[in-house]
């Protein structure tokens, strides 16, 4: 099942960024996709954002969103419903992870929203991560991308914190 879910979304690679710039709720169609999953057109019409993504795979698995609230689907209500489940561990840059551990920046305000990438690929170039980002003017897409590079993009490391693919995926 996460190998099918992986390979789906693989299929989305190249589909912009959408950057959310705090409305009133995450539960309209996009960026953040909580109540479906919509045609693949769509979603690359409309774009992702990071917690879009993990929405609509997690979807993919026959499993809803969690949270609840104007926000349910976000970066924020991610954190929260993993730490009251008790699966959140500290990230380790130098551990050997499973494919389709989850890897989590907490959401601290609107300018700092936090991040979601997935493990896809570990192999002799190195661990790949699979994510939606952008900058701050929302330019962006999803893509692949070495996790060390995106972990190191920040001085001191970009990731707090880990959940194995069985406590979140499937």
């Amino acid at each position: 099942m996460i190998s099918n879910t992986l390979e789906y979304a693989k299929t989305l690679i190249g589909t912009k960024y959408t950057l959310w710039v705090g409305g009133k709720t995450t539960d309209k169609s996009y960026p953040f996709y909580v109540n479906r999953i919509p045609r693949r057109c769509n979603i690359k019409k409309y774009g992702i954002n990071c917690a879009g993504l993990i929405n609509i795979l997690r979807l993919n698995t026959g499993r809803k969103i969690q949270g609840g609230g104007p926000y349910r689907g976000g970066v924020l209500q991610w954190y929260q419903f993993l730490r009251r489940r008790g699966v959140l561990q500290r990230f380790d840059f130098h551990k050997d992870y499973p494919i389709g551990t989850l890897f989590i920046r907490k959401y601290r305000n609107e300018f700092n929203q936090g991040h979601l990438a997935i493990l896809i690929d570990k192999s002799s170039s190195g661990k790949k991560i699979i994510h939606a980002f952008g900058n701050k003017y929302g330019k962006g897409k999803l893509c692949l991308s070495s996790l060390h590079d995106s972990h190191y993009s920040y001085p001191h490391g970009y990731y707090e914190y880990v959940v194995m693919p069985g406590n979140w995926l499937v």
